[in-house]
């Protein structure tokens, strides 16, 4: 009797299990069903299933693209001012007909997702594909306490790939632009990075920090960014970085090659709060420089070049064109191939002054340009492996 009590329990175990995963299959079926709710603006959004196609997902909300990028994008991310969006498209093809607002108000936090999609951007030389603007409700401190994020995305076409302008720890990761005009722009971007981004033949320049404009020499900088991993492929193009009146920047393991540049990596300051600037791992392999590989324009306490490979026309260039000087320059294992060449600055009055040294008696030189330097030290000192030439 027991026997047959026990097997009734174990048919009516299985009996039960399997309408369980019966009833589960039912359920996963249910909720691969397309959900969808049509806002004001028309737009479609609201989906329990991914979507393929010219889709754009805000906070996991479909949206259809059936014209352009910005158009459906400026009429949703508004209401996320002050708070955080993740945007997410398909990899496929967008158009940009003009530049996509970015939230910028304090506590603002967006992420763009590109999934390694294409955009063509037709937005003027002067304009960006994303750009966050100031909102200074808040002064600086609110400009700072914002957040953005642009990554694994194709842009190409016209006018810029990406503008920041306030933010804390902002990041671009992965981006490939092809034939625009410049590359990734921030101003006062606390702790920001730029990594593993590919910029080919950009007109005006790859890579920028600035000040925000009329915020004073000593404000809103670029404090402790980290420029890691990017090659920028020049044609004709202004210059690969820049970097102005920021302290504890660090640029590591980019690449500057192609055709013309004027100006491989060039680091201005007047700023007294600027310290040091530190490159290494950085291979320029240009045709031609006009200005330099290198140029340092202004001063700072201790410049380090470590770890560098150069081979083109026109070694570094030391532009002493601010009121006070470069305290150090360190150099230490840097190939140089090929020899350097020089052009000639002059200062207002027509009249060019420089030195040059030998770091290494076999015809490689550094280039100091002694613009507007007749009332100063400059530089100090210069130091090739740990040993000073000055």
């Amino acid at each position: 009797m027991k026997k047959i009590i026990y097997i009734l329990f174990v048919i009516s175990l299985t009996s039960c299990a399997s309408k369980k995963h019966s009833h589960g299959s039912e359920v996963i079926q249910s909720s691969n069903a397309q959900v969808t709710s049509t806002t004001s603006s028309g737009l479609s959004e609201g989906s329990m299933q991914r979507k393929s196609g010219s889709y754009v997902f805000v906070n996991q909300e479909a949206y259809s693209v059936e014209g352009t990028l910005n158009e459906v994008l400026n009429k949703i991310l508004p209401k996320y001012e002050g708070k955080t969006v993740f945007v997410e498209l398909n990899t496929t093809e967008y158009a940009v007909t003009a530049p996509i607002i970015l939230p910028s108000k304090i506590l603002s936090r967006v992420i763009i997702e590109g999934n390694n999609a294409l955009i063509k951007s037709s937005v003027s030389a002067v304009e960006h594909v994303f750009i966050k603007p100031p909102d200074y409700a808040h002064g600086l401190t609110g400009l700072a306490d914002t957040y953005q994020e642009v990554r694994n995305i194709s842009i190409q076409g016209s006018g810029g790939a990406v503008k920041f302008v306030g933010g804390y720890q902002s990041k671009v990761i992965n981006l490939l632009t092809r034939s625009m005009h410049s590359g990734v722009e921030m101003q006062f971007i606390l702790q920001g990075k730029v990594e593993d981004c590919h910029l080919i033949q950009p007109r005006d320049f790859g890579i920028k920090l600035t000040t925000i404009p009329g915020q004073g020499k000593n404000k809103s900088q670029c404090n402790g960014a980290f420029i890691k991993d990017n090659r920028i492929v020049a044609r004709d193009t202004e210059f690969g970085i820049y970097v102005s009146n920021s302290n504890l920047v660090k640029l590591d393991g980019n690449i500057i090659e192609g055709g013309k540049i004027d100006k491989g990596v060039w680091f201005y300051n007047d700023a007294n709060t600027v310290l040091t600037f530190e490159m290494i791992r950085t291979h320029f392999e240009n045709l031609e420089f006009t200005d330099a590989c290198v140029y340092i324009e202004g001063f700072v306490d201790d410049f380090f070049i470590e770890k560098m490979y150069y081979h083109g026309k026109s070694g570094m260039a030391v532009n002493a064109a601010c009121d006070k000087s470069l305290s150090y320059i360190h150099l230490n294992d840097c190939a140089w191939v090929g020899g350097w060449t020089f052009n000639s600055f002059k200062d207002q009055r027509g009249v060019t002054n420089r030195s040059t040294w030998n770091f290494n008696n076999t015809g490689d030189f550094t280039y100091i340009d002694r613009v507007k330097a007749s009332f100063i030290n400059f530089p100090s000192k210069v130091y090739f492996n740990k040993k000073r030439v000055n």
